[in-house]
């Protein structure tokens, strides 16, 4: 979908140090995106549908707290070799991976992008 195009080559153009950007559904599905050109993926590929699967676990857990905390913004996991970052958005999330040596500005940038990119929209 050109929408979650055009906000994938957005995430990418921010930092040179994200390393993979994707659109999930609420089921964990890939719905869009990928790995940056270049890079190799950390996780082994057999792995990757549980990667989307606890990512959207994660997600539905955090939402438990909405009551008392608000919406959820975003998830992050900081790993020795790699940040996971989630927005989580009405029926997708955005799931960012990058160098753990990142800054957490990056994340703010994205948050931006993704108000701007899909602000007014049913599928985010």
């Amino acid at each position: 979908m050109a929408l979650f195009e055009d906000l994938i080559e957005e995430v990418f153009s921010l930092d040179p140090n994200v390393r993979y950007v994707a659109v999930l559904d609420n089921f964990g599905q890939h719905v869009s995106g990928g790995m940056r050109e270049g890079k190799i993926s950390i996780n082994p590929m057999e792995e990757e549908d549980k990667l989307f699967s606890q990512t959207i676990i994660s997600r539905g857990m955090s939402e438990t707290w909405r009551k008392y905390f608000g919406p959820l913004r975003y998830l992050i996991v900081a790993h020795e070799r790699l940040l996971v970052i989630q927005f989580p958005c009405t029926e997708n999330s955005l799931l960012v991976t990058a160098e753990p040596d990142v800054s957490l500005d990056l994340v703010k940038k994205i948050e931006a992008s993704v108000l701007k990119n899909l602000s007014g929209t049913s599928s985010f």
